[in-house]
């Protein structure tokens, strides 16, 4: 478990959402964060959906914590600045929740957690952050032994059956052919799960 405050952009958070299984980030974490615009991006979805309904427990049971950058905050201040860099680089427009959520990355020193790794690649290298992605949060489980290799299996084809952009096709592929140490060297290792 890692004592930096973890804060979800959409994606990561809603692949979990989606299978109706957290025990991973429970496992991971004490409590994590999403800012208010990642919340927002939510709270557009249906309220049958099952993933509102699970955001509703965890917010619920305060597992998951909101917050809300201030536009007068030195916080909304990165956010500006990563969105204007992001659309001036790219030539394309960066959500506001994974905006937010990297400017809150950066002004507390905490990790992201998002699985857009090559939308974001520039950033989390120019400010080193530290990031999880979904398959990395499931490799991080059976290497500490808290899942076995059949369960991270069953989660990873869940996560993929449901559309979740995941870096391989399957769960083996990913941890045995070397593209989870490949991961681990360009952002796993600033994350201190000691």
């Amino acid at each position: 478990m890692t004592k930096k405050q973890i804060f979800y952009d959409t994606d990561c958070l809603s692949s979990f959402l989606e299978i109706g299984d957290w025990s991973i980030l429970e496992h991971l974490f004490d409590e994590i964060t999403i800012p208010n615009a990642v919340y927002e991006e939510f709270t557009r979805l249906p309220p049958s959906s099952p993933i509102i309904k699970n955001l509703d427990i965890l917010i619920d049971t305060n597992f998951v914590k909101i917050e809300d950058i201030s536009p007068f905050s030195n916080i909304y201040d990165i956010y500006r600045d990563i969105r204007k860099e992001y659309e001036h680089n790219e030539g394309k427009l960066l959500g506001d929740g994974e905006a937010e959520a990297m400017a809150l990355v950066v002004s507390k020193n905490g990790i992201l957690a998002s699985n857009n790794f090559r939308d974001i690649k520039d950033f989390v290298d120019k400010y080193e952050m530290a990031l999880l992605t979904s398959a990395y949060m499931i490799c991080v489980s059976v290497d500490d032994g808290f899942i076995p290799t059949e369960k991270a299996s069953d989660t990873w084809n869940q996560m993929w059956y449901n559309g979740v952009n995941l870096p391989k096709l399957t769960f083996e592929e990913y941890y045995y052919d070397g593209q989870y140490e490949s991961d681990y060297n360009d952002f796993g290792k600033r994350v201190n799960f000691k």
